[in-house]
Formats: C-alpha cells, sequence, structure tokens
C-alpha cells in the first residue's frame, strides 16, 4: 500500500512537472496588463525590463540559460517508450505524443468538445450526425499541415483507422474504433463515419489521445506485422500540433 501511495504521489507530481514545463515553453505573446494610471508603471516596467535584459547580458546568455526558448522539456514519473499511443505501454506514451499528433477534437476539463482539425462539432441539428444515428460527418479544417509540410486530408483519417484496426498491428486503441463499420474520405476534407447500429454517442474514434491521427504518407509501409519494425517512423511520427519530434531516445531518463 505504501507503495502504491508513493507511485501514485510521483504520478501526481509528473503530471504537476508536464503542466509546469509546457506553460514555460509557450511563447510570451499576450502583453502585460495596461496599467490604469499610465506612466509610472510604464516606466517601473521599463526598467525591470532593462534589468532582466542586464542580468542576461552578465552571465553570459538568455534568462534560460542555455536552453532554447522552442524546445520543450517535459519532466514525468517514468520514461516514455513511444510518442504515440497506438504501440504504447501506458498513458506516459500518450502524454508523449499529444504534444505533436493530434485528434479531430478533444475534450477539455468542463467535459465540453473542442475542435482540434475539424471546424465544428458534428450534431444531428447542424447535419453532421444522420437522423437514424448510423453515420457522423467531419468537416476538416483546410490548410492544415503535417511537421515535414505536407497536407493533412481526408485520407489520413481514413489510414488511420485502417491501421489500427488492422488485427495483426497490435493496436492498443481498438476499443476506440468499436462498432465502426467503415470509414470514408467524400473528399479530401470531409470524413464519414458509418456504424453497424444507432449510435446516440458517435464521439469516441478520432477525439481523445488513445486515437489521433498518424500520417499515411509516413506510415504506409507500417501496417500489420510491419507496425513493430518501423522504427523511426514509431519514434519520430510526424504530427500536426504545436511540437515537432526530431529525436527520441526509448525509454530515456
Amino acid at each position: 500500500m505504501k507503495q502504491f501511495r508513493r507511485m501514485k504521489q510521483w504520478h501526481i507530481l509528473g503530471l504537476l512537472l508536464i503542466a509546469a514545463m509546457i506553460l514555460a515553453a509557450c511563447p510570451a505573446g499576450s502583453s502585460a496588463p495596461t496599467s490604469p494610471t499610465g506612466g509610472d508603471d510604464t516606466a517601473a516596467d521599463t526598467s525591470a525590463d532593462t534589468s532582466s535584459e542586464a542580468a542576461a547580458e552578465d552571465s553570459g546568455g538568455s534568462a534560460l540559460g542555455d536552453r532554447d526558448p522552442k524546445t520543450l522539456i517535459i519532466l514525468y514519473w517514468q520514461a516514455a517508450s513511444l510518442p504515440g499511443p497506438y504501440l504504447s505501454g501506458g498513458t506516459k506514451d500518450q502524454d508523449a505524443g499529444a504534444v505533436t499528433l493530434e485528434p479531430l477534437f478533444n475534450v477539455d476539463g468542463d467535459g465540453n468538445f473542442v475542435p482540434k482539425l475539424i471546424k465544428e462539432m458534428p450534431t444531428v441539428e447542424n447535419g453532421g450526425i444522420a437522423e437514424d444515428l448510423m453515420s457522423i460527418t467531419y468537416n476538416l479544417i483546410e490548410g492544415v499541415k503535417w511537421s515535414d509540410g505536407s497536407d493533412f486530408t481526408a485520407n489520413d483519417v481514413v489510414f488511420t483507422w485502417q491501421y489500427c484496426t488492422d488485427p495483426d498491428t497490435g493496436c492498443v486503441s481498438l476499443e476506440s474504433f468499436e462498432g465502426i463499420t467503415s470509414v470514408e474520405a467524400v473528399d479530401d476534407l470531409t470524413v464519414k463515419i458509418s456504424f453497424e447500429q444507432p449510435t446516440p454517442f458517435p464521439y469516441v474514434a478520432f477525439g481523445n489521445a488513445q486515437s489521433p491521427i498518424i500520417s499515411e504518407a509516413q506510415f504506409a509501409d507500417c501496417v500489420g506485422a510491419a507496425a513493430q519494425t518501423c522504427n523511426e517512423q514509431n519514434t519520430m511520427p510526424l504530427g500536426t500540433g504545436p511540437f515537432h519530434i526530431v529525436d527520441f531516445k526509448v525509454n530515456d531518463v
């Protein structure tokens, strides 16, 4: 029991450290709050900025030391085996992959749907969900690129389903695709998912860190038994997210 509590404490600490690192990696795009009185605060801010710059120059580098401000550092309770969910050994791998791999939509802390790669959430009211509840159609955002600069299209969504549902792939996220009979690219920006029976809640596949989209062009030769042998693809997957992976060491601590 003591060991379980200790592991839980490390898990919580790891999650807190991840949050801190992500916040630290985000660019400081927002400006400081505007003072209601003006002048004095402006002078104080300028002085503080000057002092910070001087301190950085005196130390021989930036306030971040030798670290690249565009590099995301994740401290976790256990090293990731792979940056992605499909051949993963747990949530640590899903979280590691989530910095670059994205689902069509996500769910925030309040339980609200957040579109990521789609224009809006499909509903019966807007025509995205069939009235008989046998299918759901997603309209993709135009202009989304993979981290190598290639176009993200509906074919990538179809391929992701084919990749994971191939019985020889060994995909651990099969539950995300239960009850689906087909995933069809209606055109480059439209995906239709059909179900084997009426599905009142169709928002499972491609809607969380367990089922993000992977690049068809990159993983085309990695379906079925070949999936386990694709070291470069599995350790450095292309993504549509804010970061891209340039190097990955398996179980590196």
